[in-house]
């Protein structure tokens, strides 16, 4: 029995170590009804990227270039889960695990889960800000035909892999 409860709780840290892993490797473009009005919306960087195609002003441009200096770095945020993870796996591999300190562990991994996906969202409100109606409008519509371009691509690999 108590092996069934340590592959349970395993498997549930898994799930909480992915998902964080997940949030920060997709954005809000990962999850369904991530973006704003359900749709997806693209961080700083990229509308930076798109600064002809929108006609950014300098001044927008100067305040999304601050937004992405105050983002935290892809890799600590990923090295920070990856650590928690392989503390929760060694204290799993002991003889006698500390199911109180293993449950710490998973709270600690789901509050870090909650404040990244809270911080994308305060992220992507800021974007919104700044941007005018017609701007996100132009954004929109980018962001359709890249979802429309990569639903595409994927029906290619399907029907490749399928044949």
């Amino acid at each position: 029995m108590k092996k069934f409860g340590a592959v349970v709780l395993s498997a549930v840290v898994l799930f909480v170590f992915s998902a964080v892993l997940f949030a920060q490797e997709k954005g809000s473009c990962g999850m369904k009804g991530g973006g704003m009005d359900g749709k997806c919306m693209m961080g700083p960087k990229m509308v930076l990227a798109m600064a002809s195609e929108l006609n950014l002003t300098t001044e927008q441009m100067d305040k999304l270039k601050k937004i992405t200096d105050e983002m935290p770095a892809k890799g600590e945020v990923k090295d920070d889960a990856k650590n928690d993870m392989e503390a929760c796996k060694a204290e799993m591999q002991k003889d006698t695990p500390d199911e109180t300190k293993i449950n710490a562990m998973i709270d600690k991994q789901a509050d870090n889960h909650k404040a990244a996906m809270k911080k994308r969202m305060q992220t992507m409100l800021a974007v919104h800000a700044i941007l005018t109606k017609e701007q996100r409008e132009i954004l929109k519509k980018k962001m359709e035909e890249k979802k429309e371009n990569m639903k595409k691509s994927m029906d290619k690999m399907k029907d490749a892999k399928d044949k």
